[in-house]
């Protein structure tokens, strides 16, 4: 399978997942300091993680990013409207966002590759690079 492909099967998992993950078991909420922490604050950790690794780790970036893009997308436009309890979360407004983020990202999948570093060719036109022979 492409990268691409692969990057985008992970963002469409990862929401699919969390969606019936919440629906299973709804209202249980991870709180820190009495402050809930949504799945979002998740996915912004593992994209994060994704540029620390190497670039010669392909896949563990890939993974990263795909499953952290996933987490943020799925809680964008629901913590964009105020956030709030499920309710909330599976309103027309948050599904209807995350489907039209989700139908924005697809043909533009092979360039979210090219920017995150993730394809295997050398991204020389982006490196700064001098012989100072």
């Amino acid at each position: 399978m492409k990268r691409e492909n692969l990057f985008y099967l992970l963002i469409l998992l990862t929401i699919l997942i969390s969606r019936f993950a919440i629906m299973i078991w709804p209202e249980i909420d991870i709180k820190v300091f009495g402050m809930i922490i949504h799945h979002f604050w998740f996915g912004i950790v593992l994209v994060i993680g994704g540029f620390i690794i190497p670039k010669s780790a392909h896949y563990p970036k890939l993974l990263l990013y795909g499953i952290g893009a996933g987490l943020i997308i799925d809680q964008l436009i629901f913590i964009m409207l105020g956030a709030g309890k499920d309710k909330e979360y599976w309103s027309i407004y948050s599904l209807l966002g995350t489907l039209i983020i989700v139908s924005i990202i697809y043909p533009f999948r092979m360039k979210l590759i090219n920017f995150l570093a993730l394809n295997r060719k050398d991204r020389t036109k982006f490196s700064f690079q001098h012989n100072f022979t």
